[in-house]
């Protein structure tokens, strides 16, 4: 039956199952489904109808024959009738069995069937419907279509242009119209794919998807597209398969892109002289169109008003096209707006678009070719004589414009004067239209000014005013200035008479403005203009008037009458007008108007105060007289003088008590009789005499008044005239009455008038006495509490103690206070320095003692409770740290155990209590883990899902990072919770779960006519450049063996023959196992026959299948497309000559976008494109550039290129063209062509802006001096941008912040030139002081994208900030370095007093000190510790004058300061008040030094000489008795040594004898004979040693002595033998007598008196 017919009958059992399953079945009790097979059976189970029992039993095509589907519960059971073919049976245990394997594709057994069920209940009988699951086995394939194919399409197509149709089935049962596909990368989704409808049906047997164009294509964007597209087919179980085509979309260059520009020029200059043609500046553009590449013309298209430039259409070079005057012109640039524009071969302009614009400013640059000129031609001016009394030192006559249309220092002038101490100019110097005031100076010994010193009605000045150009305002020298005296006749107000007519002389001025120049340069004196300035004056009142006596003496009595005269003062004025002489004087009194009237014209004065006139108030009135001009009116001069008045006494002064104060203190328990207050009195009339009282007030207790009397005493020196004490009475008592208040009264007995009395009132406080005991407050420190690690300071608790006495001192100590401080004035009871740590002390016990000021004391004991805070951090296992852990397996399930984390806390409560967290660290691409952490048991278990997986294959290995963390209290402040951390690692274990993966489909060109003979039997096939072999390599993430092994072969029944009508040959292709690990090689087969040709078939696309050992197998899909062409014959080739093989292309900096080069071509490739060409780099530059497609002309830079840093800006890259697929071997480092397949490509970096401007210095340091003056320069603001042709831009950002006092932030404006910036001063400085802060920003066009910020700090200088340095030289000298002063080039003034001191330097001024020397003024920045960018403080600081004179004067670095400006043919001998020492002087100082020292040297010498060699004579010499000393010598006189065997004890005296004594065995008798020592030596060990030649001295002053040893040693006092024996006299060892001991076995010895260095006798 054909597939049709068995879908036929399925639909047809379906329908009768249908009517089946719906029949109503009353009172049915269903059998019971069981062990339903959930493998086979599709959901896991069968569907029931509980209507009437019915079944529907899914079941899946790979179900296994013999499988058991499910069982029907009953005894009995059996099948009835049925159309399934024995596909089902049903056994002993009624269980339904799958009999035939199913396969939903063959349909060799019925997909669907019914099979009767007999289930003996009541007779009931049920029917399965019996259905094959379709199972995704295959994947889906492409048909009639390459894996991969090429196609091509116009650029600027509409939206969703349809490319391709791609058309796609799968071999499973229905999946086909299921078939789902997507696009890999949809490139910024300028392309999709669409499924055509109408494949919907489980028979749709194609679906076909279209490839579309999304947006529009853009040749400039991208030439070509690789588009991958995947189609999945998937079933019910959600098992998915895909297959995938790979589609190459060449897009075609049309011409729709404007030129783009390789080369601007935004500003350029050019000079006003400059000849016509000159070029000015050039430009360049290309056409964007990289395919097409039209010819570029260019034009000017705006801008050119005058036509004063022209253009090479081709080159692009602009030049002059006629002269440019700038003043006739009016204008300093021009904006020419240069059009770049294709054109095509036959000279046409190339269809829109086609051309780009770009502006320049062409700045046209001044010449000297103007004079300068004043506003008019005379200035006439009237003002008022200049005197001292007339207004003082200088007068603003006028103004006077000159302008010089000149720029720069051509059209600069200075204005300078002859006579400058009687005219001035501000300023001195202009530019341009410059406005000057002119100010007449008054001149105190050579007033030309003043009126009254002028000839009668001659009061007229003329002066003649020059202009002169300055030609460099730089270069100054001394210039001759000209006074001309001329005599004219009177002048009038406003012209002058005839010159010829001399009659009064007239002071002439000649003002020339004279160039700066230098010795090699002199300004054009031609450029010279002049002006006639007449001044008239006017006469002024500058006299004042003058008293006839400087003071007047007068004297009255004190009461005389009202109206009667006292004197007539009088005044005269020497002004000549009678509007300002003596008739317009008036007179003036003050100070006395209480007193005295003045008449104001005769000057008599009167008395007018007569109540006022008192002699003991007031014996002299002294009054002030003023004259005045004008009648006293505004602007009057005055003269002064004095009246003396003095008055004659009348007695009526009363008494003056006076008292040190009004209130005293006194203790309660004074003495009686003490003095407690002294009182003077005073009184003026000589009579006077005065007696004191005392009188108590109100309200006192009984016997206060009793405590104080007043007693009389004498006065002391200028104490007063009458003089009392106040004494204490009687006992004082301050319980009783703290204060007494008393009035002391003084009255005078002989008064005759006006009151006789004074008194004062007194306060007298009692103090007390301390004599109480402190006492604590009950409720102090009671319960009281700290937290542990309190801060130092915090208070823990108030201790409180009163005591009644009054203002009580009270001192509190605390004797056992360790971790707390008791203040002792307070009892504020703080934490101390120590912290304080509840882990180690929970309670804090103290005894504080409270001490009064008398000695009186009370004790407290006080207990604190420490409380807990969180300050310890829990502790991890370190035995669970640190480790890895491998008991884990990829895909395990959720819940599956790792390890259990376990931690400590130190801490109580809440502060213990531990969560735990778990972060990843390392592994996977996500931020989450396959792992999660019981946060309150700390055990780490697996946790996947929601795209979280464990497989080994993404992951092998995790780190994790466990983090403890414990609690705070609820609420609790302050509490931070503590963390504790360390990592563990997890190995993930490997299951066999990847399918083998197979590279994207490979494509071959392979020669016609190969075969497998060719290269022997069975031979894999070479690439067309037979070099490598045809290798597909595949890969399998499987960690073990087998399932990481799989086979590739070819799988002939999918694959492809092309064209679809060839008969091919197909089966000569197949795969071999190469030696290579896991790769397979493509071979023809060994007994293929004949060979591959074209008239079989044109191309193959071969399938490929990789099939792995694992179990299951898991299998993945491939292709290989091979195509066949033929044998080529011609290589290709980029031009016919080899010199014409260059080529050009430009590449943006800063991208690796592709530039595309010259095409080379194939004279195989005439008639069909069967030859590939491919483009490698040969030449040196393949380290910086690739082709990335060598199938493609184009090549782009392996990193982005910079064209500013490092490198060039140019390339010459050398690239070959080849038939072969693989680069030539050899890469050389030469970039010439040796062939026409060679091409010399120059690759042109297009500058781009990449570079953001930066400031040269962070901080910037500027000043001005506060005597300067306004539009100043304060400041240069200096960046750099590496980017070409970059226009800057300055300006302030943020407020002007100054100290100590605010200013305007108008004070300082920021200009900029478009390279550098100023800071200008716009306002006077004179008010301004201390210095300011801002931030300024620096920016290129690209505004703040492109920015930079600098702190700019300017000091407001003032003189005292300024040190002066004298210099040996006049100031020409100082001029002609004045650049490198300014500017502080290297080896300039300025930067070797700046090495000198360490400062920055500032030069504000110079000029002549003397005519043989002069002085510079500079001041100093102090800028070590200044702080970056700190807008909020102070960067630098002006170093005090005193700091550099203190420097300077230390010979060192005077000396060096001297030195270095020597070298610029300076002589400094002075900073600041401190001389410069001299250095010549210095440096003989220095060689006498040196030379007193040679001979001091010397003598010390000497004299160390003599005494060595006198050291050395005596120092041999008693080595040499040493040496005899130590020599052993025996036997002399028969001693007991000879016998003896004695060995000699290294370094020492001591030897071995008979017997225990360490020196010898001898009785004592015969130690007593003097025979034993040699001539009475005494000591037997160095028997001999005073017969040695060394020891004649000792010798001869030996003294006999014959007493016996025993009772008298030879060597017992100062005055014995042992004086003169050598070993006292070299060793200096006292002796001393020892008793006699007994050896142990039997001998004597005697122990001795002496003992030696390096000796074993020493005996006490």
């Amino acid at each position: 039956m054909s597939s049709s017919g068995q879908r036929a009958l399925l639909s047809s059992l379906i329908l009768i199952l249908a009517g089946i399953l719906v029949l109503p079945v009353a009172a049915l009790e269903c059998p019971k489904i069981l062990d339903q097979n959930p493998d086979c059976l599709q959901n896991g189970k069968v569907g029931t109808n509980p209507e009437n029992c019915n079944i529907v039993v899914n079941v899946y095509e790979d179900c296994e024959e013999g499988s058991s589907l499910f069982i029907v519960e009953g005894s009995s059971v059996s099948f009835g009738t049925s159309n399934c073919k024995g596909a089902v049976d049903i056994d002993d245990n009624n269980a339904v069995v799958l009999n035939n394997a199913l396969d939903a594709e063959l349909g060799s057994i019925p997909p669907s069937c019914l099979q009767k069920i007999i289930y003996t209940i009541n007779g009931t009988e049920f029917s399965a419907l019996l259905q094959t699951v379709d199972v995704d086995e295959f994947p889906p394939m492409l048909t009639n279509q390459a894996p991969a194919l090429t196609i091509y399409t116009d650029e600027n197509n509409q939206p969703d242009y349809f490319l391709l149709a791609i058309n796609v089935s799968d071999p499973d049962y229905g999946e086909t119209s299921t078939l789902s596909g997507v696009l890999l990368d949809t490139f910024d989704d300028r392309f999709a794919l669409r499924r055509h409808d109408g494949c919907e049906a489980s028979s749709c047997e194609v679906a076909t998807f279209d490839l579309v164009a999304a947006k529009s294509l853009d040749y400039e964007d991208g030439v070509f597209y690789e588009i991958e597209a995947t189609f999945t087919s998937s079933d019910s179980r959600g098992s998915h398969n895909t297959t995938q085509i790979t589609v190459l979309l060449f897009i075609n260059d049309l011409p729709d892109s404007p030129p783009f520009w390789l080369k601007i020029v935004p500003t350029v200059s050019v000079q006003e002289s400059d000849e016509v043609g000159k070029e000015v500046f050039s430009v360049l553009a290309r056409d964007r169109d990289i395919g097409i590449d039209n010819d570029i013309n260019y034009d000017i298209t705006n801008g050119n008003d005058g036509g004063y430039f022209a253009i090479d259409k081709a080159k692009g070079v602009v030049t002059t096209a006629k002269a440019i005057d700038r003043e006739v012109l009016n204008a300093t640039f021009f904006n020419l707006e240069v059009m770049a524009y294709e054109v095509l071969a036959n000279g046409s302009m190339a269809p829109d678009p086609n051309n780009v614009t770009q502006v320049t400013n062409v700045q046209v640059t001044d010449v000297n070719d103007c004079v300068p000129e004043f506003g008019a031609a005379a200035m006439n001016v009237t003002m008022s004589e200049l005197t001292a009394l007339a207004g003082g030192g200088s007068f603003v006559i006028g103004y006077i414009t000159v302008e010089d249309l000149d720029e720069d220092q051509a059209g600069e002038y200075a204005l300078t004067s002859s006579q400058p101490q009687h005219l001035a100019f501000s300023p001195r110097s202009g530019s341009g239209e410059t406005n000057f005031t002119v100010t007449a100076l008054y001149v105190p010994d050579d007033n030309i000014y003043d009126y009254e010193s002028r000839p009668d009605n001659d009061y007229d000045i003329i002066i003649e005013i020059n202009a002169t150009e300055v030609a460099d305002p730089s270069h100054v020298s001394s210039t001759t200035l000209i006074i001309t005296l001329i005599f004219y006749p009177q002048i009038n107000s406003n012209v002058a008479s005839d010159p010829s007519h001399v009659s009064s002389p007239t002071l002439i001025i000649t003002l020339i403005f004279f160039p700066q120049i230098n010795a090699t340069e002199v300004a054009d004196p031609s450029h010279v203009s002049s002006i006639t300035l007449i001044i008239t004056l006017e006469d002024v009142n500058d006299n004042y008037p003058v008293f006839k006596y400087l003071q007047y003496p007068a004297s009255i009595y004190e009461n005389l009458a009202n109206e009667l005269p006292v004197i007539n003062v009088l005044a005269t004025d020497n002004d000549k007008s009678d509007e300002y002489g003596t008739l317009s004087l008036r007179y003036f009194m003050f100070n006395c108007d209480s007193y005295f009237t003045i008449n104001d014209v005769t000057g008599t004065i009167t008395v007018t105060g007569q109540q006022n006139l008192d002699y003991e108030q007031r014996d002299t009135i002294e009054c002030n007289l003023e004259a005045r001009d004008l009648e006293g009116g505004t602007g009057y001069l005055k003269g002064t003088s004095t009246l003396v008045v003095e008055l004659v006494d009348v007695d009526d002064t009363p008494p003056d008590i006076a008292v040190m104060s009004t209130s005293y203190e006194v203790l309660e328990n004074e003495t009686v009789g003490s003095v407690l207050v002294s009182v003077a009195a005073t009184d003026k009339d000589t009579n006077a005499s005065v007696n004191f009282y005392i009188i108590y007030e109100d309200n006192n207790r009984p016997g206060v008044e009793d405590w104080f009397i007043i007693e009389d005493r004498p006065c002391e020196p200028e104490e007063g005239d009458f003089c009392a004490d106040v004494k204490t009475n009687a006992e004082l008592d301050r319980e009783t009455q703290d204060k007494v208040a008393i009035k002391i009264i003084a009255v005078d007995n002989n008064t005759d008038m006006n009151a006789a009395t004074d008194s004062v009132d007194v306060t007298i406080t009692l103090l007390d006495v301390n004599d109480k005991t402190p006492v604590f407050c009950d409720t102090c420190a009671q319960d009281d509490s700290v937290y542990e690690n309190s801060p130092s300071g915090s208070l823990i608790a108030r201790i409180y103690a009163t005591d009644e006495d009054l203002d009580d001192i009270l001192i509190y100590d605390c004797s056992s206070c360790d971790t707390v401080v008791l203040d002792n004035s307070t009892g504020a009871l703080t934490v101390g320095v120590n912290s304080i740590d509840r882990e180690t002390q929970a309670y804090i016990n103290v005894t504080i003692t409270v001490t009064d000021a008398a000695g009186h004391s009370a004790v407290m004991e006080v207990s604190i409770t420490v409380k807990d805070r969180n300050d310890e951090s829990p502790v991890l296992d370190e035995a669970l740290c640190g480790k890895t852990y491998d008991n884990v397996f990829e895909n395990a399930a959720n819940g599956t155990h790792v390890v259990t984390m376990t931690a400590t806390d130190k801490d109580e409560g809440a502060h213990a209590k531990i969560s735990y967290i778990l972060t990843k660290i390392a592994g996977g691409t996500g931020p989450l883990s396959p792992f999660a952490i019981d946060a309150d048991t700390g055990e780490i278990v697996v946790k996947v899902g929601n795209g979280i997986t464990l497989d080994r294959e993404e992951t092998a290995t995790w780190v994790l990072q466990v983090k403890a963390i414990d609690s705070c209290e609820f609420n609790e402040p302050s509490c931070t919770e503590r963390t504790n951390a360390c990592n563990i690692t997890i190995s993930v274990q490997d299951e066999n779960d990847e399918t083998p993966y197979l590279p994207a489909p490979l494509t071959l060109t392979a020669n016609e006519a190969l075969t497998a003979s060719t290269y022997g039997g069975g031979d894999c096939l070479p690439c067309l450049d037979d070099l490598d072999w045809v290798e597909v390599s595949y890969t399998d993430n499987d960690e073990d063996k087998p399932n990481n092994q799989a086979e590739i072969v070819i799988n002939y029944d999918n694959s492809v023959i092309y064209p679809s009508n060839a008969t091919g040959q197909l089966e000569n292709f197949i795969m071999k196992a190469a030696s290579k690990p896991r790769t397979f090689n493509l071979c023809l087969k060994s007994d293929m026959v004949g060979n591959l040709s074209r008239t079989e078939a044109l191309a193959y696309n071969l399938s490929l299948i990789a099939t792995d050992y694992g179990e299951p197998p898991l299998v993945t899909y491939s292709w290989i497309y091979v195509n066949l062409k033929p044998v080529s014959e011609f290589e290709p080739a980029f031009c016919t000559n080899i010199t014409e093989c260059h080529g050009e292309t430009y590449i943006l900096e800063e991208t690796t976008d592709a530039g595309k080069f010259r095409v080379a071509t194939d004279e195989d490739n005439l008639y069909a494109v069967d030859d590939i060409i491919y483009y490698y780099i040969v030449g040196q530059e393949f380290a910086n550039f690739e082709i990335p497609d060598p199938e493609e002309p184009f090549v782009k830079p392996l990193k982005p290129l910079d064209r500013d840093y490092p490198g060039p800006g140019e390339y010459l890259v050398l690239i070959q063209a080849t038939n072969s697929k693989n680069p030539p071997l050899s890469q050389g480092t030469d970039i010439n062509p040796t062939t026409t397949a060679m091409l010399q490509l120059k690759i042109v970096l297009i500058d781009k802006n990449d570079n953001a401007p930066i400031f040269d210095s962070e901080v910037i340091y500027g000043s001005v001096l506060q005597t300067g003056s306004v539009d100043q320069v304060a400041a240069y603001l200096l960046a750099t941008d590496k980017d070409l042709n970059e226009t800057l831009i300055y300006s302030r950002i943020g407020d002007i912040n100054w100290d100590p006092v605010q200013y305007d932030d108008s004070v300082f404006q920021v200009l900029d030139d478009s390279v550098t910036g100023t800071v200008w001063l716009r306002q006077s400085p004179s008010n301004l002081k201390g210095y300011c802060t801002f931030s300024v920003q620096v920016t290129d066009h690209l505004g703040d994208e492109h920015k930079d910020t600098a702190l700019v700090q300017i000091f407001i200088v003032t003189t005292d900030d300024e040190v002066s340095f004298y210099f040996k030289n006049d100031i020409e000298t100082l001029i002609s370095v004045e650049d490198d002063v300014s500017h502080a080039c290297v080896g300039s003034p300025k930067l070797v007093i700046r090495s000198t001191f360490g400062y920055l330097a500032f030069i504000t001024g110079g000029g002549d000190n003397t005519t043989r020397d002069s002085v510079v003024a500079a001041h100093f920045v102090d800028n070590a510790t200044a702080p970056l960018r700190a807008a909020d403080s102070a960067p630098g600081n002006i170093v005090p004058p005193n700091v550099i004179e203190s420097l300077a004067s230390s010979a060192v670095t005077s000396s060096q300061l001297q030195s270095s400006l020597r070298m610029l043919g300076l002589d400094l001998y002075q900073v600041g008040e401190s001389p410069i020492s001299n250095r010549d002087e210095l440096e003989a100082q220095l060689l006498t030094y040196q030379i007193t020292l040679a001979v001091v040297a010397m003598v010390l010498g000497s004299l160390v000489f003599l005494l060595t060699t006198a050291y050395c004579v005596r120092t041999r010499k008693l080595e040499r008795r040493v040496k005899v000393l130590t020599t052993n010598t025996f036997g002399s006189h028969s001693s007991d040594l000879n016998r003896a065997g004695l060995a000699a004890v290294p370094n020492s005296n001591l030897f071995k004898g008979e017997g225990t004594n360490p020196m010898f065995n001898i009785s004592l008798q015969e130690f007593n004979k003097q025979e034993t020592g040699s001539i009475n030596s005494g000591d037997s060990v160095l028997v001999g040693v005073e017969d040695n030649p060394e020891f004649r001295d000792y010798k001869a002053g030996q003294k006999q002595d014959n007493s016996s040893r025993m009772d008298a040693p030879a060597y017992v006092g100062a005055d014995g033998v042992a004086s003169n024996n050598p070993l006292f006299a070299v060793l200096d060892q006292p002796s001393a007598t020892a008793p006699s001991d007994q050896g142990s076995d039997g001998g004597s010895y005697v122990a001795g008196d002496l003992g030696t260095p390096n000796s074993n006798f020493i005996f006490q």
